[in-house]
């Protein structure tokens, strides 16, 4: 390079040009989070950004307008305007319409024509005004359309009238109502021929009393009574229900629900009534967030599978036949300012608090945020009254800026007396949390570490795994260091050696926390297959292997026969397989492999 193009190139550097030369991808990119009006603005810049704005795939219109409000009209010959002088040669993926000012039925079935006839992905309409719109669903029929989110004052059509949209490729459906009423029956024609759909948000629908979706996957429901019914989603794993109106009885409800992993309940305006939740199927994670401060009702929660469970806000909970692995408890940012400030007030709405930490006493993680602790503190005087609630508990996460030499006796005795084995960290092995602004991590030892001291986070000896893998295969490495002396990685990408790990970590958690009553001939022949398949990725499990086949002799009528010669409390101790050769559920005597790592 010569010198007169260093000093040009040094002066676009200092002028700020230097994202002039990024690749379009790029520049698409960061438009993609702007209005299309700015986007058009960017071709004064120079002659490089003079048609960068024709090729975005993705055009967000309306947005701008906000601010520098404009007539219909006008907005109507921009929108114009770009859609026209577009280049046609490069498609266009994602169209978002924020309308802004009434009277604009015209312009919005104008843009879903447009959208629709470019074979867009994605196609967003937003309504910021109440206006009652017959929506006729037959005029978004695509084959293209993967993502529909649509938020305006529905009115129905007649439902004797034949009116359905045609969308196989859709994949995620967002509707929300402007009505703001519990009073809008969502018509069945909106649920059916959406075969391929996965994600489905409804804002503000009564919905239907039956209806059948098999491939959907998630569903967020708000605003809406919730019908006395059961659904056919045969393949739902996460669940949000926000500010619903439960019928008395929701037992029918979650059993219907078999495949359910993921619960989210959230209260923002309306109080928490009694409730129970009864999930005897796969229910792993709840989380429950009540944003009012209104004196509310108890929640029964009977999810034997249970795992993680997060909270935010104050409310009365009790886990029954539960252990649970993850607790994480937090209050709002600032919940001083909502209370009455004067102290008597304060410090009775942290005596709920107070009440609500039973139901958590089977946890073995319990994460606090600083506002937790700030709560406990604020109430010393009254928690050196109770004695711990935590029977179980080996770790006690403290937030980011609290220290244990911080923490008064009385909180320190309430929080760990219970189990004296538990001690405080800031990153224990295994953390799941909950909350979305919460950091996981991961390590193999019982030190108090910071998030920020962990360069290796990822790493297990020289292996890039997920954090949370990392407590059991230090446990595996240690009790049967065998288990690896055969996997070798030098000619395996990093993605298989992580899928490898990720189905031993899997398989050995799975069969760990197997209860001695769920026993059976079909159990003991997956796990075979499965340790087969381990064995042929490389992994010496001859271990679990020989546990399995000691399990299996465990409920044979043979050693069945020998043992009733032995005393009879052992006898006692031993379950009996019933007749179809499952333990009875009233002999449960602890999990599969309670002695793999002692």
């Amino acid at each position: 390079m010569d010198r007169k193009k260093k000093v040009k190139r040094k002066r676009e550097d200092k002028d700020g040009d230097i994202i002039s030369r990024l690749p379009d991808e790029l520049i698409h990119k960061i438009l993609s989070f702007t209005d299309a009006r700015q986007a058009v603005q960017t071709s004064v810049l120079s002659r490089r950004w003079k048609l960068v704005w024709t090729t975005l795939p993705v055009l967000n219109f309306g947005s701008y307008s906000q601010t520098v409000p404009c007539s219909v009209t006008a907005e109507k010959e921009f929108i114009g305007h770009v859609l026209s002088n577009r280049n046609h040669q490069s498609q266009i993926k994602e169209m978002n319409l924020y309308v802004v000012y009434p009277n604009s039925l015209a312009i919005r079935e104008w843009f879903r024509d447009y959208a629709i006839s470019h074979n867009v992905h994605s196609l967003q309409i937003d309504s910021c005004f109440y206006h009652l719109d017959p929506l006729k669903l037959s005029s978004y029929s695509s084959r293209s359309l993967e993502k529909l989110k649509l938020a305006m004052s529905f009115e129905f059509v007649n439902p004797l009238e034949p009116d359905m949209w045609s969308l196989p490729a859709l994949k995620t459906l967002d509707l929300t109502s402007l009505t703001y009423v519990y009073n809008s029956k969502l018509p069945i024609s909106y649920l059916i021929c959406l075969s391929s759909l996965q994600n489905l948000s409804l804002d503000g629908f009564d919905l239907p009393e039956s209806f059948t979706l098999i491939s959907l996957t998630t569903l967020r429901v708000s605003r809406c009574n919730l019908p006395q019914a059961i659904w056919k989603l045969p393949a739902l794993l996460n669940l949000e229900l926000r500010d619903i109106v439960y019928p008395a009885n929701m037992t029918e409800f979650f059993s219907a629900l078999g495949r359910l992993q993921n619960l989210t309940l959230l209260f923002r305006h309306l109080p928490i009534k009694d409730c129970l939740i009864n999930c005897p199927h796969q229910l792993v994670s709840l989380i429950i967030i009540n944003a009012t401060t209104r004196t509310c009702g108890s929640i029964m929660v009977f999810c034997p599978k249970i795992q993680n469970f997060s909270s935010v806000g104050i409310f009365t909970i009790t886990f029954g036949a539960s252990m649970l692995e993850n607790v994480y408890v937090k209050l709002r940012e600032g919940i001083r300012r909502k209370v009455v400030a004067t102290s008597t007030k304060w410090k009775q709405y942290y005596r709920r608090f107070l009440f609500m930490l039973p139901g958590f006493g089977s946890a073995k993680i319990l994460s606090l945020d600083l506002e937790t602790i700030k709560a406990l503190s604020a109430i010393s005087d009254i928690v050196a009254r109770f004695g711990s609630p935590f029977f179980n508990l080996k770790y006690l996460k403290l937030p980011r800026g609290c220290k244990e030499s911080s923490i008064c006796g009385s909180i320190k005795s309430y929080l760990l007396d219970g189990s004296p084995k538990a001690t405080f960290v800031t990153t224990p092995p295994q953390v799941t949390e909950l909350d979305p602004s919460a950091a996981v991590g991961g390590e193999g030892d019982d030190q108090v570490r910071s998030s920020r001291e962990d360069g290796d986070i990822g790493l297990w000896h020289g292996h890039q795994v997920n954090p949370e893998f990392r407590c059991l295969l230090d446990f595996i490495m240690k009790k049967y260091p065998e288990t690896f002396e055969h996997f070798t990685t030098s000619t395996e990408s990093k993605m298989f050696c992580l899928m490898k790990l990720n189905m031993l970590w899997s398989s050995v958690y799975s069969f760990l926390r197997t209860s001695m009553a769920e026993v059976n001939d079909k159990m003991m022949t997956e796990y075979k297959a499965q340790f087969a398949d381990l064995q042929k990725l490389g992994f010496n499990v001859n271990w679990l292997l020989s546990h399995l086949n000691y399990i299996n002799r465990l409920f044979t009528k043979s050693l069945l026969h020998e043992l009733d010669e032995v005393d009879s409390r052992v006898k006692k101790m031993v379950p009996r397989p019933t007749a179809s050769g499952t333990v009875g559920r009233g002999h449960t005597v602890g999990k599969i492999g309670d002695y793999l790592f002692q």
